[in-house]
């Protein structure tokens, strides 16, 4: 069981980095990590903002797409983007 989750994961990674142009790869890819850290943290924005540094408004920008509007569920609105350098 344990090996053909992986696989999957594999593949899934493959794909990723498969895509192209660069932007939609590296949105897919922000997608992709953020759903991760979502599952091990069970779901909480809040501590996925506080363990990246991101603001929630920018976790649930990465989870639902480009361009998307959606509001987190709580937490703080400051913050930096998902694609902005530590200062």
């Amino acid at each position: 069981m344990r090996w053909q989750a992986l696989k999957r994961e594999a593949a899934a990674m493959r794909a990723v980095l498969e895509r192209e142009p660069y932007d939609e790869a590296r949105t897919e890819f922000d997608r992709e990590y953020v759903r991760r850290l979502r599952a091990r943290h069970g779901g909480e924005l809040q501590a996925m903002s506080e363990r990246l540094g991101l603001a929630p408004v920018a976790l649930a920008a990465a989870l639902n797409g480009p361009g998307s509007r959606k509001e987190p569920s709580h937490g703080d609105q400051a913050g930096r983007g998902v694609h902005d350098s530590p200062q």
